[in-house]
């Protein structure tokens, strides 16, 4: 195999193990000069299908894939997306050279693979990535397996025995696009073997990173039986900073297959009374009594970081999307629903690109920071996501179990968000904030900050693509005091570093507002996260959820109205204004100038309960900011308005 995994960034435990076990290698392809003259495929149905290739990373044209699949070094693919535009039906079946496996027992395989199953699917699609066998030259074929879908590549092993003590073996893998549009399958370092009898190891141990002295921690996890014979008694045993060991027997009612995993947790917790970095050592020996045959795999290394107090985590969740792209259009109402369900333990921040077609939101930020941000995490197409920095995530396919999983991971560090104010005269956001650190954190780190737009509607489409789009929520529309952030000091266990921004807004929030219509909330959120240039791992993250200060004292009370809206907005005077009444209400009008100074008030008398509309008849006002209050049985809703002539 080509990769070992040997590390995971500091930002949760560091472990290390050997991913293959000791085994008689009985065939092995890696792709590395190309698809192998033995193999053969399937011959393409219609000239679209250029059906399977071998190629170093998708791009574009007849490689296809748009940049989606990450680096792999050479391996096999086949794009149904971007070479079957006219939905043909496709069976893509890659067969392998005729494999000799008569001289063993037990046969096991195990291959790379990535397979975007769901991936931008038109509705019906049926594909299927599949492994099959044939002992009879290809004339009939049993299949072994069903690959299920992945976006990141994975290591799938199976047992195969049933293969074993056969001559004229050959392997099938077989993509099936359900006669639609399907998108991709891709195919990596092919290994079959034969594998020793007794052979254990851990594969898990879940610790955090981040733990808190002074507080038991259980070692427990996960033990892979890499071995072909059924084991039924076991050892697992941890040890500290190569101190002594802690042990614990596994028995009945253990039955543990080969290929299969088990739990084992010891008895006996680790409670460190210091803070400062840690290696704890988890293994497995005696399986059935006897010595395990292969040593390289028995043991899992983990590095943690104690701290004298482990924070809360808030994940943050960056999505790159755009006005025009059907992909993120699919995707959006998926991930509306796991950011809303996760708001109070998630803070979110969403960047509009300049691709594949037209965004005006993009058109103002491009320059001073999307641009930079999408060079920072090198994002090549969208939708595309970051969980906390380093973690690829599908907006349409993310959990809220994912965001649970990150926040219990906790941080070294606590975020305050002290005062975040919008002055209307002088169009001026200022933010304050404080960074505590409760551990020693190196130099290196950064302050981002992003100021976001809780949501604008655009009274047209925005799409050039197929898909309709208006609204768009958590918009970014500046980052301060710019795309790189501030840089922090090494910290001191308990040191609070502060941090204070400013920002004087210097464009609308879409480009071309006098042609292009907006509705923006008169909410905004300022969103802070400390995160490592290196690794792009998001320590901790910090939402300040106020509504701007610009309501002239006036403060939001929704319990008869809902937030008005403007259209268009920016206008020339004008306007139409809706709101909704819960209840029966008198209604008054006010307008007020960006000093504070009331210019017009109207009482609109008593109104029904549902939604009403009303005209803005400003046309006699000079361009500037205005601030329209609806009331509404003592209840107040503030609109900032911008007329522009």
């Amino acid at each position: 195999m080509k990769k070992i995994l040997l590390c995971i960034t500091a930002f949760c435990a560091c472990v290390t193990f050997n991913e293959v076990a000791a085994q008689t290698s009985i065939y092995t392809q890696n792709f590395e000069s190309g698809m192998p003259a033995t193999w053969h495929q399937q011959a393409a149905t219609q000239e679209t299908n250029l059906g399977w290739k071998v190629g170093l990373n998708m791009g574009s044209g007849t490689l296809g894939g748009g940049g989606y699949v990450p680096a792999h070094t050479h391996y096999a693919y086949v794009n149904d997306y971007d070479n079957n535009t006219t939905n043909h039906s496709n069976k893509d079946s890659l067969y392998t050279q005729s494999i000799d496996m008569s001289t063993y027992t037990h046969v096991f395989i195990s291959f790379d693979y990535l397979f975007w199953q769901n991936y931008n699917v038109v509705p019906g699609d049926l594909e299927q990535f599949t492994l099959a066998y044939s002992s009879n030259g290809g004339t009939s074929w049993t299949m072994l397996d069903s690959l299920g879908g992945t976006s990141i590549w994975n290591t799938r092993t199976f047992d195969i025995s049933s293969v074993a003590g056969k001559s004229n073996i050959m392997l099938c893998f077989a993509y099936t696009n359900g006669g639609k549009q399907g998108y991709m399958a891709c195919l990596d370092n092919v290994n079959i073997y034969e594998p020793e009898a007794l052979d254990l190891g851990v594969t898990a141990m879940p610790l955090n990173y981040y733990l808190q002295k002074n507080r038991p921690y259980t070692i427990s996890g996960t033990v892979h039986n890499y071995g072909s014979t059924i084991v039924t008694t076991m050892n697992v045993k941890y040890s500290i900073n190569g101190g002594a060991a802690v042990a614990t027997t596994i028995s009945s009612p253990l039955w543990l297959q080969g290929l299969a995993n088990c739990p084992y947790s010891i008895p006996t917790p680790w409670t460190p009374t210091t803070a400062g970095t840690y290696t704890v050592k988890a293994w497995t020996d005696n399986p059935n009594g006897s010595a395990d045959q292969a040593h390289a795999n028995d043991t899992l290394t983990t590095t943690v970081q104690v701290l004298d107090s482990v924070i809360d985590k808030f994940p943050l969740f960056e999505e790159f999307n755009q006005a025009s792209c059907d992909p993120c259009a699919q995707a959006t109402p998926h991930l509306d629903s796991i950011l809303s369900q996760s708001q109070s333990i998630c803070n979110a921040v969403r960047y509009h690109v300049s691709w594949p077609g037209q965004d005006f939101m993009n058109q103002v930020t491009n320059g001073p920071f999307v641009g930079p941000r999408v060079s920072y995490y090198s994002v090549s197409g969208v939708p595309d996501a970051k969980l906390d920095g380093s973690t690829d995530v599908y907006p349409g396919g993310i959990t809220v179990d994912q965001i649970i999983t990150e926040a219990h991971k906790g941080s070294p560090f606590q975020i305050d968000i002290t005062s975040s104010t919008y002055n209307a005269v002088t169009n001026t956001y200022n933010v304050a904030a404080s960074i505590t650190a409760y551990g020693a954190m190196p130099t290196g780190l950064r302050a981002f900050a992003a100021l976001t737009v809780d949501t604008i509607t655009y009274m047209a489409n925005q799409s050039t693509e197929s898909i309709p789009q208006f609204v768009f929520p958590q918009v970014v529309e500046d980052m301060m005091p710019s795309s790189a952030g501030t840089a922090l000091t090494a910290f001191t266990s308990g040191q609070t570093q502060p941090l204070n921004l400013t920002w004087v807004k210097n464009h609308p929030w879409g480009a071309s507002p006098a042609v292009h219509l907006y509705d923006s909330t008169s909410t905004f959120h300022v969103t802070i996260w400390v995160q490592s240039n290196t690794s792009k791992y998001v320590y901790q993250s910090a939402s300040y959820p106020r509504a701007a200060a610009s309501t002239l004292g006036i403060v939001e009370q929704p319990e008869l109205l809902n937030t008005i809206r403007v259209y268009p907005n920016p206008n020339n005077g004008d306007a139409t204004i809706s709101f909704e009444l819960k209840q029966d209400a008198n209604v008054k009008l006010d307008i007020f100038n960006s000093m504070g100074q009331l210019i017009r008030s109207t009482n609109k008398g008593n109104q029904s309960s549902g939604t009403h509309l009303m005209n803005l008849d400003g046309q006699d006002l000079p361009s500037g900011m205005y601030f329209i209050n609806i009331t509404a049985g003592g209840h107040t809703v503030s609109k900032k308005v911008s007329i522009i002539r």
